[in-house]
């Protein structure tokens, strides 16, 4: 038997106390808990498993999310000037002053968790409806609205209108069939230095319709980052 550390202490009393202390532990290997001390031990677990999560997700995760939503569209005629000819009894010739422009009001939520800084928003036309960021085929800009440096905060609503021109002309052999979808595009910076474009497809909104049911008055959600995973179609 080893002897104890301090000289004054004798062997046979550090000998008694161990014995003591190796009687209680045998004694608590033979407990059983009961079903009170289960639940008690359960509760404990739950409240252990809540509090890291409510932690986890109120400091730790804070994901990216908005919503693109179209909310009216309404156009304004063309002005026409009417020029008389030199003779009196010479129709009048017809001037156009400016065209017909189409007026697209839109909302932008930040629903996520990160600030949102604006980039650019433009109408394209092309081949798929996720833009031109997922996509290797090129697109054609119809229009780029002037959008000022915007950040958009966790909670806030940023209204978008965008006006142009309805007679966008294009080139003669512009394949129509293969490049069906007109878009509105927003390009979006997250907080995180992540890239997104959100991308509503207008493709069958027409002079009137479609009606209220229709997907396209539908909010749009923010997606996956751009090249986050590759392209995908």
């Amino acid at each position: 038997m080893r002897r104890p550390p301090w000289p004054d202490a004798a062997w046979w009393q550090f000998g008694s106390g161990w014995c003591e202390i190796k009687q209680e532990i045998g004694q608590c290997r033979g407990m059983r808990l009961e079903t009170k001390d289960l639940l008690a031990l359960g509760v404990s677990s739950a409240a252990l498993a809540v509090s890291f999560a409510t932690l986890y997700f109120a400091q730790i995760y804070k994901p990216a999310r908005a919503m693109l939503l179209l909310l009216d569209r309404r156009f304004s005629p063309a002005v026409i000037e009417f020029e008389p000819r030199a003779g009196q009894y010479v129709p009048l010739v017809t001037k156009q002053i400016s065209p017909q422009f189409r007026h697209l009001y839109y909302t932008l939520s930040n629903t996520g968790k990160q600030t949102l800084y604006v980039k650019s928003v433009e109408i394209l036309r092309g081949p798929h409806r996720l833009g031109h960021m997922f996509s290797n085929d090129s697109f054609e800009v119809l229009h780029t609205s002037e959008v000022e440096s915007c950040l958009l905060d966790p909670g806030e609503i940023l209204p978008i209108t965008i006006e142009h021109p309805t007679d966008f002309k294009f080139p003669e052999d512009y394949d129509f069939e293969w490049n069906c979808h007109e878009l509105v595009s927003v390009e979006l910076i997250a907080a995180d230095g992540s890239r997104y474009q959100v991308c509503h497809d207008i493709s069958e909104l027409g002079s009137s319709g479609p009606h209220v049911h229709h997907p396209i008055w539908d909010g749009v959600a923010l997606g996956s980052p751009v090249r986050g995973s590759g392209f995908y179609l």
